[in-house]
């Protein structure tokens, strides 16, 4: 048996006619919420902002995840990340269609994690107005457009077309 840890998905944005390939993935890794709400999205309602998640799935499941939501959803905006587990650290995918792929290692909160090499890397990146090379290799203007767009689909429930 494979190592195990938990995993956690939120999609902040998704193009109506992409809800259902997004949901497919949701069940495909058997994600669904951590508690049972009333009111809560149906099984084929995508929850925009809403975090899906399964507390024990092989580890490396997230790039999985990742990959998967990519191709099948492609306008769609989320983030994946599983916890560190044993003597490896938790893998964090950011994703928005304009922006594309951003990932980095993470604890069990989904910050992300930088070793010293790479803070001395990032701290030579300029981080300009025009041209934020720095917030951009930090994952921070992911985070930003992801909050963003919690913020602006807050409570947005989709329908999987079919």
């Amino acid at each position: 048996m494979s190592d195990r840890t938990p995993v956690q998905l939120t999609v902040y944005d998704c193009p109506p006619s992409q809800a259902a390939a997004a949901l497919r993935v949701i069940h495909e890794y058997g994600l669904r919420f951590e508690f049972l709400n009333e009111g809560q999205p149906a099984d084929d309602q995508l929850g925009l902002g809403l975090t899906y998640m399964d507390p024990e799935v092989p580890c490396g499941s997230a790039q999985l995840i990742a990959h998967t939501l990519q191709e099948s959803a492609p306008r769609a905006s989320w983030e994946v990340w599983e916890d560190p587990a044993y003597e490896w650290l938790g893998d964090l995918y950011r994703f928005t269609p304009d922006l594309g792929l951003w990932t980095a290692n993470c604890d069990t909160e989904g910050t992300p994690l930088f070793t010293p090499d790479d803070v001395h890397r990032l701290a030579a990146l300029p981080n300009t107005t025009d041209e934020p090379a720095r917030a951009r290799a930090l994952g921070q203007t992911h985070d930003d457009r992801l909050h963003t767009l919690a913020t602006a689909n807050e409570g947005a429930v989709l329908a999987a077309a079919t």
